[in-house]
């Protein structure tokens, strides 16, 4: 179970959609990653994309990287 509040989980949503945007169409890494305790905590993560609702690709680590 997830420890993040909704604000936090729309953060990420919202990074990730960047992140993903700004890889395919300029071939660049986001940059500017928001600065909270809860989302510099490592942990693991996955991300699932969808176009008009059928599964284009997915990725993810079950576990967070060590620091």
């Amino acid at each position: 179970m997830s420890s993040l509040t909704s604000r936090d989980r729309l953060l990420i949503l919202e990074v990730a959609r960047r992140a993903v945007i700004l890889a395919v169409t300029r071939r660049l890494a986001l940059a500017d990653l928001p600065e909270t305790p809860e989302l510099k905590r490592p942990c693991g993560a996955f991300v699932t994309l969808q176009i008009r609702g059928r599964l284009r690709g997915c990725v993810g680590r079950i576990g967070g990287d060590q620091r």
